[in-house]
């Protein structure tokens, strides 16, 4: 039993004691927890309860990404995810089909759009990252509705979004508008859709959201955001 207890110690301090031994090794855990940092940061800065979200222990940082920004959502919030996989059209959306994240209908899916390319079709349409796909040509979002969103040919999408009652504190969609979105085009540029500068320890890091980063005829863009 001796040995077992001695383990688990050994095994705790070695997550735990990057700073021990008398060497300052912070720099360690920064590095391996760098994704973590940067969600927990940007949390605390634009996520609408984040005066309630608790603060972390070191350990925590080390989880895996989803499941760390899952532990830093508030109870009832079922608004929020995290999603890494994107699929990409012609018509200048990135999107992602989700089931119902609110949970009130489990056979109903929507597709979330991540970014919409500048001057693409999608655009001109009007339709911006953070809406809401319910209908495709009438008919509901399906796990297959990738397809005809990938078809080329005008489309005619149904928006839905989220709101919020405080009288019942409770969540519900509402139907928005419907969007006529123009045959798919050839996106050749790159199109900068976000770029921001951050400082971090004592150092400037730009942080560039690009539709296409195969494309090498904006360097010079890029260098000067």
């Amino acid at each position: 039993m001796k040995r077992v207890f001695y383990a688990l110690i050994l095994f705790v301090f070695t997550a735990t004691g990057l700073l021990s031994c008398g060497e300052d090794r912070s720099y360690e855990f920064y590095e391996q927890t760098e994704e973590n940092q940067w969600i927990y940061s940007k949390m605390k800065e634009v996520y609408l309860w984040s005066d309630h979200i608790k603060s972390p222990d070191r350990t925590s940082f080390f989880r895996n990404t989803k499941k760390f920004f899952n532990s830093l959502l508030v109870s009832g919030d079922k608004a929020s995810f995290f999603t890494d996989s994107v699929e990409e059209t012609s018509y200048g959306l990135k999107f992602k089909i989700l089931r119902d994240p609110l949970g009130i209908k489990l056979n109903n899916y929507y597709a979330l759009l991540l970014s919409v390319a500048p001057g693409s079709p999608a655009a001109v349409a009007g339709l911006e990252r953070g809406m809401w796909i319910s209908t495709v040509n009438g008919a509901n979002v399906t796990v297959s509705s990738s397809t005809l969103l990938q078809s080329g040919e005008a489309v005619q999408l149904g928006l839905s979004r989220i709101d919020y009652n405080d009288d019942t504190e409770e969540y519900f969609w509402v139907a928005d508008a419907n969007v006529q979105v123009g045959p798919a085009t050839e996106i050749s540029e790159c199109g900068i859709l976000l770029d921001s500068i951050y400082n971090i320890r004592s150092q400037k890091l730009g942080y560039i959201v690009c539709w296409n980063f195969e494309s090498e005829t904006h360097v010079d863009e890029y260098q000067t955001v």
